[in-house]
């Protein structure tokens, strides 16, 4: 990766939306998808953040959500 400022883990998340919901619905679980992009250093979050963000990557601040939202 070049030096600088990483992507917002929102737009990490974008670049591989499509991929992420095939592996999903190919029967991968969230944790292993996680696993398979973070080890080929295509997503620099962590796990919680992912998770955030693949429940919420349609809302504009994924992280900003009430406990009731969740």
């Amino acid at each position: 990766m070049e030096n600088g400022p990483k992507p917002s883990c929102k737009s990490q998340y974008l670049a591989i939306h499509e991929e992420t919901q095939t592996l999903l619905k190919q029967g991968y679980t969230i944790k292993a998808v996680y696993d398979y992009f973070f080890k080929k250093g295509v997503i620099h979050m962590s796990y919680n953040s992912w998770t955030k963000i693949l429940k919420n990557y349609h809302k504009p601040f994924p992280f900003t959500q009430k406990k009731d939202e969740l």
